[in-house]
């Protein structure tokens, strides 16, 4: 049996009446008044995919597909601080404009067994992310005052950000009994210029290469129980990949117990240990 599907689509869009007012809170006095002209646009959204199950348990499938992304009210106008870093927000972000494509497997040997598997390839043009532009202490633009050891960083649409990666999913049931896992891997890398030329070739912050999770649950009628263990691999806090984060495992659990006339109480508890 062969599938083939596809769609596509073209979207207007419109930022307008943009605005980063700020006024001292005791004195109502205005600090800062930043008007920003109006923009839009045009953009298409596409995809195509097909399935093919050469013999039952198993089923190919594969897709492309173009999309886009349009900066959201805090990237466009709100800065931030955490800790003694502060960033910029940048009213003339451009959107992210996707394209990509994947490959993969479902393999069903049983009803109650279930394995599939997921190659891709992403590139995010324009991908919006926070770029390092100098160091505390000092006084910048938008922000104030940034104090020693702080960084200060602005929102900026760098040149691309590509991953190739793999999702692996399986399911097995027996009974009252269930398990699941997942295991993804995936590289992305930063390819940048400008005043972003130092990101270039290095991984984007929070994107740690690997993670895995795996889940056991039991069930009988509307009572049930799970526990679920997450690993997440090492990753950087920041865009210069100067503040590694260790890797981290965590567990989770949780208990619904059925009550008279129809209720239900639950228990759940994350981050065991």
């Amino acid at each position: 049996t062969l599938l083939l599907t596809g769609g596509a689509r073209l979207d207007s869009w419109r930022i307008s009446d943009g605005h980063l007012l700020e006024r001292d809170l005791q004195t109502g006095t205005p600090t800062l008044t930043d008007i920003y002209p109006d923009r839009s646009g045009t953009l298409p959204t596409a995809r195509a995919g097909l399935a093919w199950t050469p013999l039952p348990p198993l089923a190919l499938r594969g897709a492309a597909y173009i999309g886009f992304r349009l900066p959201t009210p805090n990237e466009l106008y709100r800065p931030f601080r955490v800790g003694n870093d502060a960033t910029a927000a940048n009213a003339f972000l451009d959107p992210e404009k996707l394209r990509g494509a994947e490959i993969g497997l479902n393999w069903t040997p049983l009803s109650t067994a279930t394995l599939s598997l997921t190659g891709y390839w992403n590139k995010l043009a324009g991908a919006i992310t926070n770029v390092t532009q100098g160091f505390g202490p000092g006084v910048f633009p938008q922000v104030g005052f940034v104090a020693a050891g702080g960084a200060y960083r602005v929102r900026e649409n760098i040149d691309a950000i590509t991953v190739a990666g793999i999702e692996a999913n399986a399911r097995l049931s027996y009974g009252d009994w269930s398990a699941q896992g997942a295991l993804y891997w995936a590289d992305p890398r930063v390819e940048a210029s400008g005043v972003a030329a130092a990101l270039d070739g290095l991984r984007p912050a929070n994107a740690p290469v690997w993670m895995a999770s795996g889940t056991l649950g039991w069930a009988r009628g509307d009572l049930n129980a799970s526990a679920t263990l997450r690993y997440v691999g090492q990753q950087y806090d920041d865009d210069l990949n100067q503040r590694p984060l260790p890797p981290a495992t965590t567990l989770d659990a949780a208990l619904s117990v059925p009550l008279p006339h129809g209720l239900s109480v639950s228990a759940r508890v994350e981050n065991l240990f």
